[in-house]
């Protein structure tokens, strides 16, 4: 008889880990998988592994929102000119692009 105990330490065997990579490389299948590893008490190892991968898909996501809000910032005067495109319905940055493609043209 294996005790629960025993078989959350239990060695996973490679044919599990070749699994659990398929699966997390699955997209919506992988988060569902995570969230059955996480709170359905599986292996340590992979319950580890979830906790890493959610831990560094954390860290990566703020970044991107870091360098998003930068990035945004020495943008400010692009973003201004698109609102003024917008008001004027875009009839000017019409006349814009044609007298930029046009200067390539000479």
């Amino acid at each position: 008889m294996v005790y629960e105990g025993e078989r959350k330490y239990k060695p996973v065997s490679v044919g599990s880990w070749i699994g659990t990579i398929i699966l997390s490389a699955i997209p919506i299948i992988n988060i569902i998988y995570w969230i059955v590893l996480l709170f359905g008490g599986g292996n340590r190892s992979k319950v580890n592994l979830v906790r890493a991968i959610l831990l560094m898909e954390l860290i990566v996501f703020v970044v991107f929102v870091i360098v998003g809000v930068i990035h945004c910032g020495s943008f400010g005067g692009y973003f201004q000119t698109l609102g003024n495109w917008i008001k004027t319905g875009f009839t000017n940055a019409y006349e814009w692009v044609k007298n930029f493609i046009q200067g390539f043209r000479k």
